[in-house]
């Protein structure tokens, strides 16, 4: 009931809005292999979610994004690859899709970094979360910050016999399937939110790592890494576990792949970004009733029954983290219409239909 509610205001508007040309057909396994490569070496942990199904991608001399669709809205994800020029990129994504028909182009994540390059071809931009990271090779669980880290831990090892384990595709499989399954029944929406978390991918893993915690032969908790910054960082994508999981589970696993990260000398991991979350200022915070909208969704109750905006930054602030903002950016303009449009694309009130394809090279 909270999922239509939320999606009443799409429904109503979508009769009277066209959409605008679909994209063109889908990628072949090629071509996917090579995306999977230039996504590899993109300057971010989260890159990999271009490499889902169902999306379209854009070639061009200067780089590559992908894209899906809905309406008249392109919504790029997984960042901007390879581009030497990201503003020449943009631009030219931009002409692409409009001339398509879309009249909003939105661009999830982007990063501080990035936001001059977006500016300077029209774009816009409004932080909507924070993205935490932590260096492996200086990871330590000993200081009074890491106690209810350490609490975790030890409930899930000595009570539970719980251990962190890196696995492959072939050895825990099904395990992970099965637990990844579980995760999304016993969610409130049924469902991930699309274009901001990535699947297993088990058929189709590239450069995925995936470790488990477990007790003998039963998998509790999974989670999944991707590659970035050139191979010498990841990023966690799925976080899964089963709902009868014992105590502690899910920070064995992934305080396990830290210590493995760490004694191979990794220098970034990225635990993805929290929604909403608030831990720097915003440095262009000139809209302050979208500021209060979004303060809204973070704490309202009904939203927390859609997903658990308080809970995520929670559980990764037990790793003592550093905090950087998270932008979502948008053309022609950042306002209430472009959030909830990204809200609806991302599953918030429910799984959204993307039309999917390629788009060939200009």
């Amino acid at each position: 009931m909270l999922q239509l509610l939320g999606d009443l205001p799409g429904r109503f508007i979508a009769p009277w809005r066209a959409a605008a040309l679909p994209p063109q057909t889908e990628v072949d396994a090629e071509s996917r292999s090579g995306l999977a490569e230039i996504v590899a070496r993109s300057p971010r942990g989260n890159g990999y979610i271009s490499l889902e199904p169902d999306l379209a991608v854009f070639r061009h001399v200067h780089g590559v994004i992908t894209w899906a669709a809905s309406g008249r809205t392109a919504f790029a994800v997984g960042g901007v690859h390879g581009a030497q020029e990201p503003a020449e990129l943009l631009s030219a994504f931009r002409e692409h899709v409009v001339a398509a028909g879309f009249r909003q182009v939105l661009l999830f994540p982007v990063s501080g970094t990035e936001l001059e390059s977006l500016k300077s071809v029209g774009f816009q931009s409004l932080m909507v979360g924070a993205e935490a990271f932590v260096e492996p090779r200086s990871f330590s669980l000993s200081g009074g910050k890491m106690a209810d880290l350490r609490q975790m831990l030890n409930r899930g090892r000595a009570r539970s016999g719980l251990s962190a384990h890196e696995v492959s595709v072939k050895d825990a499989g099904v395990s992970m399937l099965e637990v990844y399954g579980e995760w999304l029944t016993a969610r409130p929406t049924g469902h991930r939110l699309q274009l901001l978390v990535g699947t297993p991918r088990l058929d189709e893993p590239f450069g995925r790592r995936y470790f488990v915690a477990r007790d003998g032969e039963r998998t509790h908790a999974m989670v999944t890494l991707t590659p970035g910054w050139g191979g010498e960082g990841y990023g966690l994508d799925v976080m899964a576990r089963s709902p009868d999981a014992a105590a502690g589970a899910m920070e064995i696993a992934l305080t396990g792949a830290i210590e493995i990260l760490g004694s191979e000398g990794v220098e970034v991991l990225s635990l993805g970004a929290c929604p909403m979350f608030e831990a720097t200022q915003d440095p262009d915070d000139g809209r302050p009733y979208l500021r209060s909208i979004l303060r809204w969704v973070y704490r309202s109750r009904f939203t927390r029954r859609l997903f658990a905006f308080e809970s995520l930054p929670r559980f990764k602030a037990k790793f003592r983290p550093t905090w950087e903002p998270s932008f979502i950016a948008a053309w022609p303009s950042v306002g209430v219409r472009s959030l909830y449009t990204g809200c609806r694309m991302w599953g918030l009130f429910g799984p959204r239909s993307l039309r999917k394809g390629l788009s060939r090279p200009d």
